[in-house]
């Protein structure tokens, strides 16, 4: 009985360890998932940047300009989200003089 009880609860964790190594990607990474025709509207001067990979996926990234900058800002939003709304933020830098 003991050992049908052992076996069962090794059982359900190597099932559980299979099915997170299988869907890892899908439990760390969670973007947010903008259309492909997504226009982004941002206060002040910015230009969008499309990017095509070399697996045919596009990426989006924006680069909000200032007269005269003082240095560049590299940000990468993180394993989750999109820079959407991240037009907020950039205000702060741009006071700075500072491009993102």
């Amino acid at each position: 009985m003991l050992l049908g009880i052992l076996a069962f609860f090794l059982a359900a964790y190597v099932i559980l360890c299979v099915g997170i190594y299988f869907y890892q990607e899908k439990i760390i990474f969670y973007p947010e998932k903008l259309p492909e025709n997504y226009k982004f509207k941002f206060n002040g001067d910015f230009e969008e940047i499309s990017i095509k990979t070399q697996d045919g996926k596009h990426l989006s990234s924006v680069l909000f300009k200032v007269q005269t900058p003082k240095g560049v800002i590299f940000y990468l939003h993180g394993n989750g989200g999109s820079i959407k709304g991240w037009g907020e933020v950039a205000q702060l830098y741009r006071s700075m003089n500072y491009i993102l």
